[in-house]
């Protein structure tokens, strides 16, 4: 393993920020406190993200708690679907002795491997004290995966930004079933993966790269996390465009030829300070059939 601690402490200089928004895996602000004489409500969540594959279908729920578990109650619910394409209850019921009740959501003709986003409300003259009154869902109907086996990865992504050589090593890669130009990568920046990378410094695993070249001539990285962080935040990375739709051709979207697979301009950020293109090219060379 080589030693990277100097370099991950030293950044060359400042590097420009783009605000994107970003595929997150985590959720936030459990524990919402009640008061045992308080009758109110609140969801478990603020955010949270759903996946499922298609062998799981498309029906999930959101909990909401209550302050009291006597007597039925039934709370109205107020929801926003952009998609149109989600049955959302109007009510939810809270039997008798239950401090929990489920929301419970189904989704219509969802396009594989798109992120659908809906909000959920409710009423504020019945929420507990500090509740969450809105719920913010992220749900993706995602492929079936197949492991193709090894291919190799050169990295542009990471390493020069610290002024290191530029490697190629090892990934396992995978295809989705029935779209054979979307592919992922596994932990591409792992522990055990990419050399500069310490056990300690991975905040997910694990962690997909997942790749669009359904067209061979605009290969596409939408952003989604690189599962590290060397000090300066997660690392996240995507494709310049469309963010930079006026200047194509200096920030091109990848090409395919072949098994090989030319990302194209990468916008790599490290936490909310720091970001840049990456400057060098980064590759995927697909595994052997």
């Amino acid at each position: 393993m080589r030693n990277m601690k100097k370099y991950k402490n030293f950044l060359i200089a400042p590097l420009a920020l783009i605000a994107l928004a970003l595929w997150s895996c985590d959720t936030e602000n459990m524990g919402t406190e009640y008061t045992p004489d308080t009758v109110g409500v609140s969801f478990y969540w603020t955010s949270t993200s759903i996946v499922y594959t298609p062998d799981e279908g498309s029906t999930f729920s959101v909990k909401v708690a209550r302050s009291t578990t006597k007597g039925e109650a039934t709370v109205s619910v107020t929801s926003t679907d952009p998609s149109g394409l989600f049955t959302i209850p109007s009510s939810v019921t809270f039997a008798d002795g239950a401090e929990s009740a489920d929301i419970q959501i189904t989704g219509g003709d969802l396009i594989l491997g798109t992120v659908y986003k809906i909000t959920l409300e409710l009423p504020e003259e019945m929420l507990s004290v500090t509740g969450n009154r809105k719920a913010e869902v992220s749900f993706m109907k995602d492929y079936n995966w197949i492991d193709t086996g090894t291919g190799q990865w050169t990295d542009g992504l990471i390493g020069t930004f610290f002024g290191v050589e530029r490697l190629t090593y090892p990934v396992t890669v995978y295809q989705a079933e029935g779209e054979p130009g979307m592919y992922r990568v596994l932990n591409p920046y792992g522990f055990n993966v990419y050399a500069y990378t310490a056990e300690a410094e991975v905040t997910k695993n694990p962690c997909y790269l997942v790749i669009n070249a359904n067209d061979p001539n605009a290969v596409s990285v939408e952003p989604q996390s690189l599962g590290i962080d060397w000090g300066y935040g997660e690392f996240t990375a995507n494709s310049i465009y469309p963010y930079e739709s006026e200047n194509i051709a200096a920030y091109p979207l990848g090409t395919m030829v072949d098994k090989t697979i030319d990302l194209g301009a990468i916008y790599v950020r490290m936490g909310t300070e720091y970001g840049g293109i990456a400057p060098e090219k980064t590759i995927l060379v697909l595994p052997e059939e």
